[in-house]
């Protein structure tokens, strides 16, 4: 019988042979000269020549990010962009070009027209991995299938679940319980003024405090192509923590962050968002906000593509919606449509917010540091698997138009950790969809003192408005024609539903007659009207 001599020994010549290998696993060059790394050979026809080359970079840290190619470094999270004069010498990491057969063989530089046909090609890009997001840290994620799908926290790498990198480069505690998390909440964030009364937990600005923070943190969990609202911080006085709080939302999850301030033009509002979309940043912050009024603003906000004009090509490249949008103001006055799109933090300070006594002031130091980031991480994680645990209960008021998704699993987690909905209807008068309050509060008014088939003319609103001190919140204060802007917006409400001062549901209507527009009021309990 052969006696048996132990485990096969590769020789040297065997190993060298794996370490290529091994260093496309990794993403690491090999050790040595790097004349072991793989040669493709570049005399070959493009389409075979591009699709050798994808397949020998598949797992480099190279990635198609909307239509640009970039990289990730593993050790900093720094994301560059690929050019063909930086490819030219970065894919000698992985492998080289080769002219010649056999024993005649040499290596050979991939020439710049040659390097810019490659990357440009169909069959590089359709092999080059998507990346959709970068993680600076571990954030939650779907794992599992149908029943059996809990969240989970991302590995270090590339997750082709989420199309996302992730390189930790903070920890954070994973084992804090819901209790933790509240006493956290409680002791962090009890001095700012969010506006409503009760208990910290109670008030719906708290509430959306925490779920603007959740759906930084949780935004893997959202499905593809869904849209997040616009975080609108709202104060009625400088001082209060406006900014300061946009902080707190954004550092846990992206560290430091860049600030400014909404352009003055339209112009050069839409560079903003372009070139926004264009680098796939994940956040806009602008700060100290006096006007919100852009169409720009509110499509980049709900749509899930941007389609900014890249500079110098006069080419329209389609970007995916990856961003939130954030912002302060005092006292702002929404439009209607921006309202619908905004997740709204409101704070209320009665007295002078710079004589408020502050024990323990949210400074920027703090805000950023390590040991901030990493208890925002434990506590958020901590409610997400308490209400993993609890069986993933969706609360059904959590609702917000054309947000579905985000305000679902957003509110159904703050929901089930005993905080409000942060999506409940808003308490708070100052700010907001002003005009649009006390135009609505004015017909239902009115409303009450008709019955089932009277009418309603412009004069007659503008008479209520007036009376009631409220034309100069419906209308601008420099209006021309009062009756022309309030026909602008009474027609925006036909079909409307509403309910008058007595209770009584009715349909707001408008019908053209000789003597100019009327407006019709059509009770829908009609037992009671």
């Amino acid at each position: 019988m052969k006696k048996n001599s132990g485990p096969k020994q590769n020789s040297a010549e065997e190993i060298r042979a794996q370490l290529p290998r091994l260093a496309a696993a990794t993403g690491a060059p090999p050790p040595g000269d790097g004349r072991s790394l793989p040669s493709i050979a570049r005399n070959q026809p493009l389409a075979g020549l591009a699709l050798a080359v994808a397949q020998a970079l598949r797992p480099a840290p190279l990635f198609r990010r909307g239509e640009m190619l970039v990289t990730v470094d593993a050790t900093t999270g720094e994301v560059q962009p690929m050019t063909a004069t930086r490819w030219r010498s970065w894919h000698q990491r992985y492998f080289h070009f080769h002219d010649g057969e056999d024993d005649k063989r040499r290596t050979v530089n991939a020439p710049q027209d040659l390097a810019s046909c490659i990357l440009a090609s169909d069959e590089f890009r359709a092999h080059a991995r998507e990346l959709r997001g970068l993680n600076l840290l571990r954030q939650p994620v779907w794992r599992g299938e149908g029943a059996a799908r809990v969240p989970d926290l991302l590995p270090e790498g590339y997750d082709a679940t989420t199309k996302t990198f992730t390189v930790p480069l903070l920890d954070y505690p994973l084992d804090w319980t819901l209790e933790d998390a509240h006493a956290w909440f409680d002791a962090t964030f009890n001095a700012f003024p969010f506006f409503e009364s009760g208990h910290l937990f109670d008030r719906r600005s708290f509430a959306a405090h925490v779920g603007a923070m959740l759906g930084v943190f949780v935004v893997n969990l959202l499905p593809a192509h869904a849209v997040r609202p616009m975080v609108l911080v709202i104060g009625n006085q400088p001082g209060v923590g406006k900014s300061t709080l946009v902080r707190t939302i954004l550092s846990p999850v992206h560290g430091r962050i860049a600030e400014g301030s909404k352009p003055k033009s339209d112009d050069e509002l839409r560079k903003v968002l372009d070139a926004t979309a264009l680098a796939g940043k994940p956040y806009l912050f602008l700060d100290d906000l006096h006007s919100l009024a852009s169409n720009d603003l509110n499509h980049f906000i709900a749509s899930p593509t941007h389609e900014p004009r890249v500079m110098g090509q006069g080419v329209l490249m389609e970007c995916p919606n990856v961003w939130q949008v954030f912002g302060t103001g005092n006292g702002l006055n929404l439009t209607e449509d921006l309202d619908r799109r905004t997740l709204a933090i409101d704070l209320f300070d009665p007295g002078k917010a710079s004589d408020r006594p502050v024990p323990e002031p949210m400074t920027n130091t703090r805000v950023f540091s390590a040991t901030f980031r990493a208890q925002a991480c434990a506590a958020l994680w901590a409610i997400v698997r308490h209400w993993r645990d609890a069986g993933m209960p969706i609360c059904a008021e959590a609702r917000k138009s054309s947000f579905e998704a985000y305000a679902e699993i957003v509110g159904s987690v703050i929901v089930s950790a005993g905080l409000a909905n942060p999506f409940a209807r808003r308490e708070c008068t100052i700010g907001g969809d002003e005009a649009g309050r006390a135009l609505e509060t004015a017909l239902c008014r009115m409303a009450a003192t008709l019955d089932h088939g009277d009418e309603l003319t412009p004069a007659e609103i503008l008479a209520n408005l007036s009376e009631s001190n409220a034309l100069d919140v419906v209308l601008p204060f420099d209006c021309k024609d009062e009756r022309k802007a309030l026909g602008h917006k009474l027609r925006k409400l036909r079909g409307r539903v509403f309910t008058d001062a007595k209770g009584r549901r009715f349909e707001f209507g408008r019908r053209e007659g000789s003597a100019g527009a009327f407006y019709g009021v059509h009770f829908l309990d009609t037992a009671s009207a």
